[in-house]
């Protein structure tokens, strides 16, 4: 389980939760909200965000990085 405030991860059910409320993400929010929290407040690149989330083989550009984050 990863926790910031009161933001819990629970990686084994892939379920996201603020406060007493469960949140509806879809897989690949799910995975890029995994991905920043297990950074612990650090940097993560773009690209490091993608070869995560989206894969190696991705076919499309960094950009949809910003697009999920926003």
């Amino acid at each position: 389980q990863l926790t910031k405030g009161d933001l819990r991860l629970d990686v084994r059910l892939a379920e996201a939760w603020r406060g007493d409320s469960r949140l509806d993400l879809t897989a690949r929010e799910f995975r890029l909200l995994e991905a920043l929290l297990q950074a612990d407040g650090g940097a993560v690149s773009k690209q490091e965000l993608l070869d995560r989330v989206w894969g190696f083989d991705f076919p499309g550009g960094p950009n949809i990085v910003e697009v999920y984050v926003r």
